[in-house]
C-alpha cells in the first residue's frame, strides 16, 4: 500500500513540529515524558519545506511549516502553509502554552478557512512534581465551543518511567474507557513493547502491538502487529541503519501473509551539529524505489545573530520599508528567478522572533507585538545563501 503525497508530507511535518514537546511512538499518540523539550543539539528549528520529485530533481515547493518562539525559547505558534501558484497558501496552525517548567499544557490547531483561522482541535494537560504528564484532554471545535472527545490517563513506575496510560472516549454525555496501552522495556529503559487492549465491557482484549528490538540503544527494527483472535499477525516493519551515531535510513515493508514488501525509504541527512537537516522519502513503485519528496529543515543558533549568518548573499535585489517600522514591514524581491526565501527576525540578543515565507514579489510582514528596537531580519534561501537586513523598530 502506498501512502499519498499529501497525508506522507503532512506526517512528516506533524512529525518534527507539532510534537516538539513529546517523543512520538508507535500508535501515534504522544508518549509522555518528563520535561519535555525537543530543540536541536546545538540550534532551534525555525521551518520546513517539503519539495516534490520534479522530472530530474526536488524542485516542486509544495508544503512548509514555519515555528515562532516565545518565552524560554518554547514555540509559541506553528504554521503549516502548501505552496501554488508562487504563493504560500495558510493550511493549519497550532498555537501552544506551557508552564513554568516548559512542559506543554494546552495546543490549539485551526485551520484556514480562507479568509481566517478556525478553531479544531485542542490538546490540554497536566503534570505531576516531577514533570511526568498525566492527563491529556482532546476536545472538538462544535458549535462554536469546545466539545470532549477522548481523553488519555498516563501511570508511571517509581523511576518515573511511563508504563500504562488508559483511553477513554465522550459518549452521550459520560465517559466510555474504550482501550488500555502497556509498556514494557529492556534494562537500558528502551521501550521493546507497547500493547493496544480494548475493553470489551467485561474484560480487556489483545487489540494491536507495536515491538521494537535495539543494538546497544539504536533502534533496529519496528514492527506493526494486530490479534486475529488467536495469534499475533505482522502488518508492517521498519528497519533502521545508522551512522556516526545519527540515523541514517528507515526502510518500511508491509506484509502480505508472511512476506515483507518494499514500501517507503527515508534518508536523513545532517548538519556538523548533528542536527536533522533532510528527509529524503523514495517510495517502492514497480519493483523499484522511486523519488518522492524532500525535506528540508533550516535552524537558527543558540547564540548571537552573528553566528547565524554566513558571508554568502542572495543572487536577488532584496529591499524592507519602510525602516524605520511601526506596525508592518515590506519585503520586496525582485529576482524572480529565485527559488522562495525564509526570512527570521531575531532581536539584539539572537533570539529568534519568528519566522515568515515569502513570495518573490512583496511580502508585508506584521510587527504586532514587537517591541521598539534594532532587529536583524534575515533571509535564506534553499540553497543556503543569505542576507541580513537591520531594521529598526519605533
Amino acid at each position: 500500500m502506498q501512502t499519498s503525497r499529501f497525508t506522507l508530507s503532512l506526517f512528516l511535518i506533524t512529525m518534527l513540529f507539532s510534537a516538539q514537546t513529546a517523543i512520538a511512538h508507535g500508535n501515534g499518540q504522544a508518549l509522555p515524558g518528563n520535561n519535555h523539550n525537543a530543540k536541536a543539539l546545538m540550534g532551534v528549528l525555525d521551518s520546513t519545506l517539503i519539495w516534490n520529485w520534479g522530472t530530474s530533481s526536488y524542485n516542486q515547493l509544495a508544503q512548509g511549516s514555519f515555528n515562532t518562539y516565545g518565552t524560554n525559547n518554547m514555540v509559541s505558534n506553528t504554521v503549516n502553509m502548501n505552496y501554488s501558484g508562487g504563493s504560500w497558501i495558510n493550511y493549519t496552525q497550532d498555537n501552544y502554552g506551557y508552564d513554568g517548567n516548559n512542559n506543554l499544557l494546552s495546543d490549539v490547531n485551526q485551520h484556514w478557512s480562507g479568509t481566517a483561522w478556525v478553531n479544531f482541535e485542542q490538546y490540554t494537560s497536566t503534570y505531576d512534581g516531577n514533570n511526568n504528564q498525566l492527563s491529556n484532554l482532546v476536545q472538538l471545535w462544535t458549535s462554536g465551543a469546545w466539545a470532549n472527545n477522548t481523553q488519555y490517563f498516563y501511570h508511571y513506575n517509581v523511576s518515573n518511567v511511563l508504563t500504562s496510560n488508559i483511553m477513554q472516549t465522550w459518549v452521550s454525555g459520560a465517559w466510555v474507557t474504550t482501550d488500555s496501552f502497556v509498556y514494557t522495556y529492556d534494562g537500558n529503559n528502551n521501550l521493546m513493547n507497547e500493547l493496544d487492549l480494548n475493553w470489551s465491557g467485561t474484560a480487556w482484549v489483545n487489540n494491536n502491538q507495536w515491538v521494537y528490538t535495539y543494538s546497544g540503544n539504536n533502534k533496529v527494527t519496528y514492527t506493526i502487529q494486530t490479534w486475529t483472535g488467536s495469534a499475533w499477525s505482522n502488518e508492517s516493519v521498519d528497519n533502521y541503519t545508522y551512522s556516526g551515531g545519527n540515523l541514517a535510513t528507515d526502510i518500511n515493508q508491509v506484509y502480505n501473509g508472511n512476506i515483507a514488501s518494499n514500501n517507503q525509504e527515508l534518508f536523513y541527512g545532517y548538519d556538523s551539529y548533528n542536527n536533522n537537516t533532510s528527509i529524503v522519502n523514495e517510495q517502492y513503485v514497480a519493483n523499484a524505489w522511486t523519488d518522492y519528496d524532500s525535506t528540508h529543515l533550516y535552524y537558527h543558533e543558540t547564540g548571537t545573530v552573528n553566528s547565524v549568518v554566513n558571508v554568502n548573499t542572495l543572487d536577488a535585489v532584496i529591499s524592507v520599508y519602510p525602516n524605520p517600522a511601526q506596525s508592518v514591514i515590506n519585503v520586496s524581491v525582485s529576482n524572480s528567478t529565485i527559488q522562495p526565501l525564509l526570512a527570521t527576525l531575531y532581536d539584539i540578543t539572537g533570539r529568534a522572533l519568528k519566522t515568515i515565507p515569502l513570495n518573490n514579489n512583496v511580502t508585508q510582514v506584521s510587527l504586532n507585538n514587537i517591541s521598539a528596537g534594532v532587529y536583524e531580519l534575515v533571509l535564506a534561501d534553499e540553497k543556503g545563501n543569505k542576507a541580513v537586513k537591520q531594521i529598526v523598530v519605533q
